[in-house]
């Protein structure tokens, strides 16, 4: 079984997707008709053709919806809204289908009713809408498999920050390795040589079970890991997902791991963060993510609408049940926007305390930088004023009420204070300034600092 993505990528990919995962809201009264029914008598869309429509998505919940029970419910409910006042009233397509999405993900948030004036691929009451293979490698491509940022972060800690997770046949590698395979075996390897490694997962809404396999036979060791199980309705059946067997890349069982997701995170890579609790493997930061765990396929209405139907659900072998509808739980709340220097500060602590770190140095003055940004010291404006000063090529001075450091021609660093007249820099992780003051109080001596040890030295000149 392949797994359907969710991700914000164009519209071909989404045949492969779960459909975005709106926030789950009540339905409100039944508005008054604002388009008098005779109006719409002769329109393309008109009473006649949405009442066929509706009974279309019944039959395609009833034989499709992963709890076969809850479908013939659903079913019945949409077959109702014939004579529902809001849907009469909607003057178009579009926005009978947001309406339409709105009642049913009061079932499911994975159900999303579009339209398109595109002719849409023929499919039956069995089966998902088609999609175009070479066209969708395309599209992975141009989106670089998911893989938005891979970076060493200050300290030596390994970052991906990744949009999706891209499907390949994991079955094949040497000559005939896919192109998203080779991109995720390339960002693993870029981090392998890191002390920690950050997942940041905010603005990712799923994906397939490939990527999130191999991403995680890196840190789960040599074999086979059960990560999950996912129950598809159609052959009654359920189907086990593990860590690559056929895994050829870096092993970084020893490296701590964080994750990073926010209410934006959804789908599977709300699994990944779900495995990544249950194998005990990471920690997982920031704010509850949006409860999807029912994979799906869209499946074509008539009329040029389409319907996503989760067609599975995914049932974790450690806990028995999955995220639907709670949302996985992060194991360090931050606000979404403060959760990667959560999470960077929690990594140095972990290199630091727990194993050894490949520069220490660096490491301890990132996470004391770190520090200072959430709770440090904050200066006056009239102690800022004191360490203002030209030193020979290199000049302090104040710029939008932030004191800045610049050498010659290069671009202006700001400063941060840690106490006792020391700062770090914003964007050069190795390297400190220590300010000494005369008797004036003021600036006199403008000391640089490296993470290797070496001292400089430079007397005021000016300013």
């Amino acid at each position: 079984m392949r797994r359907a993505i969710a991700c914000p990528v164009p519209a071909l990919l989404a045949l492969l997707v779960f459909a975005p995962l709106a926030a789950v809201a009540a339905a409100p009264p039944p508005a008054e008709e604002t388009v008098p029914a005779a109006a719409l008598e002769n329109q393309p869309f008109g009473p006649a053709e949405r009442a066929a429509t509706l009974d279309r998505i019944a039959e395609l919940i009833e034989r499709n919806y992963v709890y076969k029970d809850k479908a013939q419910t659903i079913a019945a409910e949409v077959r109702a809204m014939k004579s529902d006042r809001e849907l009469a009233a909607a003057p178009d397509e579009v926005m009978w289908a947001t309406i339409l999405t709105r009642r049913l993900q009061a079932h499911d948030i994975h159900f999303n009713v579009s339209w398109s004036a595109a002719a849409t691929p023929a499919s039956n009451l069995a089966g998902a809408v088609p999609t175009d293979p070479k066209a969708l490698e395309r599209t992975l491509a141009s989106e670089n498999y998911g893989f938005a940022k891979v970076e060493r972060l200050a300290g030596n800690i390994g970052y991906i920050q990744m949009s999706f997770f891209a499907p390949f046949d994991r079955s094949l590698t040497g000559d005939a390795t896919p192109a998203a395979r080779k991109a995720g075996e390339a960002a693993l390897q870029l981090v392998s040589r890191s002390d920690a490694v950050i997942f940041d997962l905010r603005q990712n809404m799923g994906g397939s079970p490939d990527m999130i396999d191999l991403l995680l036979s890196a840190f789960l060791g040599d074999k086979p890991v059960l990560l999950n199980r996912f129950y598809q309705r159609q052959g009654d059946r359920t189907v086990d997902f593990t860590t690559l067997p056929n895994y050829a890349g870096p092993h970084l069982a020893d490296q701590p791991v964080f994750v990073l997701i926010s209410g934006a995170t959804a789908s599977g890579a709300e699994e990944f963060a779900y495995d990544v609790q249950t194998q005990k493997r990471g920690i997982v930061v920031g704010e509850r993510s949006a409860g999807g765990a029912n994979p799906g396929g869209v499946f074509d209405a008539g009329a040029g609408l389409q319907v996503f139907i989760s067609t599975g659900a995914a049932r974790n072998p450690v806990t028995g049940t999955n995220w639907e509808g709670v949302g996985v739980k992060p194991d360090v709340e931050a606000p979404a926007d403060q959760a990667l220097e959560q999470a960077h500060a929690l990594a140095l602590q972990a290199v630091l305390e727990k194993i050894a770190s490949t520069d220490p140095t660096e490491a301890r003055w990132t996470l004391e930088r770190l520090e200072a940004q959430r709770t440090g010291a904050r200066l006056t404006a009239q102690e800022e004023a004191t360490y203002v000063g030209v030193f020979g090529d290199r000049t302090v001075r104040l710029e939008d009420g932030a004191l800045v450091y610049r050498r010659d021609r290069r671009p202006p660093v700001r400063m941060i204070p840690l106490g006792g007249d020391t700062f770090a820099l914003s964007n050069a992780p190795r390297m400190r300034l220590v300010i000494e003051k005369g008797a004036d109080g003021r600036a006199s001596v403008l000391v640089t600092q490296s993470a290797d040890g070496d001292r400089a030295s430079f007397a005021r000149t000016g300013g």
